[in-house]
């Protein structure tokens, strides 16, 4: 044989060689990248679920958050209400309207 069929013979069995080496790995594992298969869309749906979760969570925050500001707000508005009804000026005038309860010059006495 020449140089150049021994090249030849060489080359065609190192092709042989990996190429068979893919068919077999491929035909062993075949099992293991459908199951690498499976848990990775196990895991993406997961992580889908999971940020659809989160998504929904902050959104029901935001909503609590803005409920708390209008009762936050509510209250300013009652205590306005309650602080103009029991202004002094005003209690004076229904007694003395409504009731007919007259204002004293005198002080009132303390009690001990």
């Amino acid at each position: 044989m020449s140089e150049k069929g021994i090249s030849y013979y060489f080359e065609v069995l190192k092709q042989s060689e990996f190429i068979s080496f893919f068919k077999n790995w491929f035909a062993i594992s075949r099992w293991q990248i459908i199951a690498i298969v499976l848990i990775s869309a196990l895991f993406v749906s997961f992580i889908v679920n999971h940020r659809f979760t989160i998504v929904k969570l902050v959104n029901e925050i935001e909503q609590l958050r803005k409920e708390k500001q209008l009762k936050i707000n509510e209250v300013k508005v009652l205590e306005a209400e309650l602080i103009k009804l029991q202004n002094g000026i005003r209690i004076s005038e229904i007694a003395e309207s409504k009731i007919g309860m007259t204002r004293t010059l005198k002080s009132p006495i303390e009690i001990k």
